[in-house]
């Protein structure tokens, strides 16, 4: 059963060296349809074009 990528909120993001990044609702969904075309796990892509040093990657939606 695949994932509704638009349902998704955002994801949250620490780095290894302990700061704190976000990624917008937007780029959630186009990161989410590309691991549903290619089977890249989602953490895989964000470390390959977007946060190399990611240690958490956290799921958050907005009230």
């Amino acid at each position: 059963m695949a994932i509704d990528c638009d349902s998704l909120g955002y994801f949250s993001i620490t780095l290894r060296d302990g700061t704190k990044a976000k990624i917008d609702h937007g780029t959630t969904v186009s990161i989410c349809r590309e691991s549903q075309e290619t089977g890249e796990a989602i953490h895989e892509i964000i470390r390959r074009k977007y946060y190399p040093s990611v240690k958490v990657i956290r799921m958050e939606f907005e009230d």
